[in-house]
């Protein structure tokens, strides 16, 4: 008996050191700038709290910006984008922004089902899909619904994915999969964050529309709000990214696997400089280019347009969107009334609520008078 329990001892130490031996020999040495010496100027302290940010919470690379009074008033990148080449993060280096893509799709959704004369409460059976009846429930969902994951449609288990075969596979298909597995829906229509929402509202957007989600979005948003260089996901694996190893203060990498190409709900690909063009439109509100769009999806003043969050940062209540997916990170946020909008941008997983934290001290820095 002592033999046997000495033996399995054995073999759980040998595993403990084989896996962390592994996990060294494939990570890298965490990233560390030297703080400045002194900060005087409302930039200088901004530095300073990038650095620190950077430092505290491991990350390989930030990107950040501050739009103000309709201006871009402050942008910069720090860290590396790849921790192996030591190619620099800059600010119009282009990184997966996971969740912040629903902005975007609202905006399609809104600019394409308005021009059809449709409006967010009607039923997506309106559309009349072949696989959407009219009397079935999924059919009874609104746009607005679906926008504010309101819809009882929710995201396959963890469990469910570990045993089914990967393919890849399309934006189509992988909605028609969902489709054609007859999904149930939760018994009360309440707050239920899943992709999925947005997924089937990108299907259906190219469904409507005759053509590629893609295509739409780049020709409806992207164009419109000048993002030149953003695009969804074009495969299922995106490279890059990073997070925290066990135990060793170093780095390992995590690429995003999506479930589909294009990703509706996730896969936006865009940089700080691409993101400023977008902010500084949609800070606007009502007077930007997008002020149809988001008339379309204000339904509730005491709510964010459908699509997009509530952000509470220094019990001040923000609109805009968290992301956060494998080894990525962002945020984007802004008030109109206050003319304030922030951009974070990480290619290093979020562990510690440093997206927070972060948006927390510059607003207050902001705040302060020069």
């Amino acid at each position: 008996m002592k033999k046997t329990i000495q033996l399995i001892l054995w073999v759980l130490i040998v595993g403990a050191v084989l896996f962390y031996g592994y996990e060294w020999w494939n990570s890298f040495p965490k990233v560390s700038f030297a703080p400045h010496l002194a900060s005087h100027s409302k930039k200088e302290k901004l530095d300073s709290i990038l650095i620190a940010t950077l430092n505290q919470n491991q990350l390989s690379g930030l990107a950040v910006s501050v739009v103000r009074n309709s201006k871009v008033t402050y942008q910069k990148a720090i860290g590396f984008n790849e921790l192996e080449s030591k190619d620099s993060l800059k600010t119009n280096t282009i990184l997966p922004v996971a969740s912040i893509s629903k902005i975007f799709t609202s905006l399609a959704v809104a600019r394409h089902f308005q021009s059809l004369g449709l409006n967010v409460a009607d039923p997506i059976s309106i559309l009349q899909h072949p696989l959407i009846s009219p009397e079935s429930d999924l059919g009874k969902i609104s746009f607005e619904e679906l926008l504010r994951h309101e819809s009882g449609l929710k995201d396959k288990t963890v469990f469910n994915e570990f045993f089914k075969q990967k393919k890849d596979q399309s934006l189509d298909n992988y909605v028609l999969d969902f489709l054609e597995g007859s999904p149930k829906l939760g018994r009360k229509r309440e707050y239920n964050y899943a992709d999925i929402n947005f997924d089937l509202l990108g299907f259906l957007l190219s469904f409507s529309s005759g053509a590629s989600f893609d295509q739409l979005v780049q020709e409806s948003v992207f164009w419109q709000l000048g993002m030149k260089s953003s695009y969804f996901n074009e495969s299922l694996i995106i490279d890059g990214g990073y997070r925290k190893t066990s135990v060793w203060k170093r780095l390992k990498e995590s690429p995003i696997e999506y479930q589909s190409h294009p990703s509706p709900s996730s896969g936006l690909q865009s940089s700080v400089e691409d993101l400023n063009n977008a902010l500084l439109q949609l800070i606007r509100l009502h007077l930007g280019n997008m002020q149809e769009e988001l008339l379309w999806l204000q339904t509730d003043p005491e709510k964010a347009p459908a699509g997009f969050q509530k952000i509470e940062i220094n019990k001040q209540q923000f609109i805009g969107h968290f992301g956060g997916q494998a080894g990525f990170s962002a945020l984007l946020l802004f008030d109109p009334e206050e003319k304030f909008g922030l951009i974070i941008l990480s290619n290093t997983r979020d562990r510690d609520n440093f997206r927070v934290n972060l948006a927390s001290e510059i607003h207050s820095l902001i705040q302060q008078n020069p």
